[in-house]
Formats: structure tokens, C-alpha cells, sequence
């Protein structure tokens, strides 16, 4: 028998049972379904997505809303719903809560010091507490490249089974987090690296639990605080205004959902990512990649610095006047000379007078930091991070 390529013109003549399969006889039968899910035929030959039927449940506060999906397979789908400045994350058509339970977090906030730490830093490696030049206190973790700052607390548990739910906010840079039954252990909450953001992650502890942050990387991570969420929605903070709701588009990349908005009346939102690290943990942090895409280098060629000596210094300064036009940028320079890999740690504000140096020469860069060529006869390229 050969085949056919005919047009279906309509889809309005509903399902069609399995006894009728063999009909194709009928002229009905190519505007048929066997089957019809979640949708509904019109008059005319189109058919649409069913609305919902049935009410499940209000927003936050019963104000507005935008939704968006996460499907990461056919069974396994969520709903973020957006209102303003918040977040929450619905699966199966229930928004995820947290029960309560009494363990406390010893100094969580951090706000004059790092009592209730237990520190095992390896060699070369600091955790102290900072005020971050007068904006609050935290938990500052530097490595050395290879070496580990690294924090532990014990934490007692006293609703053995019930699930605990970890708030961590982190203010810069990435950190390991493990949760586990003993010391170094990630039985609970097998060893993940958490970005700048909130974080909402759970584990059912059989017992006192080990919070565990560690850091290997030069650059430096500030943890803001750590504490048991309280009972109630779960909800994640977000940089959207109720008025641009709309305007948010997203990306889904596995577990991963990424997310850029506008911004009416001005530049654009900071990228974002939701993450899903297990189906009641989520997390909303920056999107800062390091590795561009960047604009076309040395675009300015009257942009160019040179290290003249072994080691020199540069005042921020310089680079920051091919910033000038826009805050949030990622920036690469590439030396034609020097092949070493270096990384910036200090943080950068613009207009700060504050210095930065590397072996063979300085290296001057906005946050997101990590590494980079030094600069010799260096030419610089920038890129939306």
C-alpha cells in the first residue's frame, strides 16, 4: 500500500474508540483522536488547551500573580508563582510547606562574630567574620587554591524523622555546603556547591545533625546567615516588581531554570537561576557566569595597561572607567606575554580606592571574580555577566 500526506483541516470530531480504529472508511475518521487529553475541540475544526475547572487554591496573599512552568519530564513538573518580590514553587498543584520543628542554629547571623563555629581551616586557608565595609556581619571563607576555609556546627535535633529545612543566604561567591550525621559528613545533604542567594533545603535528620561550609577558592565567600526554617510556605526572595511580572522570560536547562527580565523604564533585572536540588529543595541565586559571552576585544585602544616590573600595582580605578556605563559586568583580560593564572579576592565597589595585586602584574576586575590571565600589554574584553 503506498502512503499519503493529507492535511487535517479539523479536529473537532472528538475521540474515537478503539472498536472504530479499522473504519478508515469513514470520512470522519482522519478528524478523530483515540486519544484526547486536556484539550477541547471548537466548532469551527480548532482545538485548544482546556482552562482549569476547578479552584485549587489562592496566591500569596491573594495578589497578583504570574506563573511559569518547570518540567523536567512528563511526571515530574512544578509551577513557580511569581508575585511581588516573591517566589513560590507548587508541586502537585500544592505549594511546598515546612513543618515545625525546634533545632536552632547557633549565631546564625553572624552579626559581630563566628562564635558557635567550630573552624578546621587547612593550611593557608582563613575563616574569620567580616562587616563587609559596614553593610552587616558574615561569615567570610578564603582558601588558598587548593586548600579549604572550613566551618562546622553540631546541631541537636529534637523531631527526630520530621523533615528540617536549611535557610542560607549567601551574599558572594560560591561555598560547599554538606549536611550529615557525623562530623564532614553529607548523609543528609550530600556535598553541593551554593551560589549568591537563598537557599531552601531539606533532609529528615535521625538524629543531631553537622552543618558543614567550606571554601577552596582564593576568592572570597560571605555567608549573610543560616537558619531552620520556620513553619509555613516555603517562599524565595526575588528582584521582580510586580509591574515587569510580565516581562520575565525563562530557560530551563534540567534542574536548572535561568531567568532574565526588563525592566519598564530602565535597564534590565540581574539574571537569576532557579535551581531544584531534590523535589522539596530549591534555591534562587544570581546568574553570574565567568566565561562570557564577551563583546569584542580591546574595542578602545587607548585602553591598555603594562606591567612594567615583576610586580606592580594599578588602582582599580582603570578599569573601572571602561565600566563607567554599566554596573554588573564581567570582564577578561588576556596578557600576550604571561600564561600565569592568577584570581582577584578583594571585593570591588565602584569608587573605592582599594588596590589589587598579582605576581607579574595586577589584576583589576568587577565581581563576579575568579580567574584570570594577568594583564602584560593586556588587552580587555566585557561582557553581560
Amino acid at each position: 500500500m503506498s502512503l499519503e500526506n493529507k492535511t487535517i483541516l479539523a479536529l473537532n470530531r472528538g475521540r474515537l474508540s478503539k472498536l472504530g480504529l479499522a473504519r478508515v472508511d469513514l470520512k470522519r475518521y482522519p478528524f478523530s483522536a483515540f486519544v484526547q487529553r486536556n484539550f477541547i475541540s471548537r466548532t469551527l475544526g480548532s482545538s485548544m488547551l482546556r482552562p482549569g475547572w476547578g479552584y485549587i487554591d489562592g496566591s500569596y496573599n491573594d495578589a497578583q500573580a504570574y506563573y511559569l512552568p518547570f518540567i523536567y519530564s512528563l511526571d515530574d513538573t512544578a509551577i513557580f508563582e511569581f508575585t511581588d518580590m516573591l517566589l513560590r514553587v507548587r508541586v502537585n498543584e500544592a505549594i511546598i510547606t515546612r513543618p515545625a520543628v525546634t533545632a536552632v542554629i547557633t549565631n546564625g547571623t553572624f552579626t559581630t562574630d563566628i562564635v558557635g563555629w567550630m573552624i578546621s581551616d587547612e593550611a593557608g586557608a582563613t575563616s574569620n567574620w567580616t562587616n563587609y565595609g559596614g553593610s552587616g556581619g558574615f561569615l567570610q571563607l578564603v582558601g588558598n587554591g587548593s586548600n579549604s576555609a572550613i566551618v562546622t556546627q553540631q546541631v541537636t535535633v529534637n523531631e527526630a524523622g520530621v523533615e528540617h529545612a536549611l535557610r542560607i543566604v549567601v551574599q558572594r561567591n560560591d561555598t560547599v555546603l554538606r549536611v550529615g550525621s557525623t562530623s564532614g559528613g553529607d548523609e543528609y545533604i550530600a556535598e553541593t556547591t551554593i551560589g549568591a542567594g537563598t537557599h531552601s533545603l531539606v533532609f529528615s535528620p535521625s538524629g543531631d545533625f553537622y552543618l558543614q561550609f567550606s571554601n577552596h577558592t582564593t576568592n572570597s565567600c560571605l555567608i549573610d546567615s543560616v537558619a531552620i526554617e520556620g513553619a509555613g510556605a516555603m517562599t524565595l526572595p526575588t528582584n521582580y516588581a510586580l509591574g515587569d511580572l510580565d516581562l520575565v522570560r525563562c530557560d530551563q536547562s534540567a534542574d536548572v531554570v535561568y531567568l532574565a527580565c526588563d525592566k519598564r523604564g530602565a535597564k534590565g533585572y540581574q539574571q537569576l537561576k532557579i535551581e531544584r536540588r531534590a523535589p522539596r529543595s530549591w534555591s534562587i541565586a544570581q546568574f553570574l557566569p565567568i566565561d562570557g559571552p564577551f563583546m569584542v576585544g580591546n574595542i578602545n585602544q587607548s585602553i591598555v595597561f603594562t606591567a612594567t616590573s615583576i610586580s606592580q600595582v594599578l588602582r582599580r580605578s582603570l578599569l573601572l572607567i571602561m565600566l563607567a556605563a554599566s554596573s554588573g559586568l564581567t570582564a577578561r583580560a588576556r596578557s600576550s606575554k604571561q600564561t600565569s593564572v592568577g584570581r582577584v579576592s578583594t571585593p570591588i565597589r565602584s569608587g573605592s580606592p582599594e588596590w589589587a595585586t598579582r605576581g607579574n602584574s595586577a589584576l583589576v576586575f568587577p565581581e563576579p571574580m575568579s580567574e584570570r590571565s594577568p594583564c602584560n600589554a593586556a588587552s580587555a574584553m566585557l561582557g553581560h555577566g
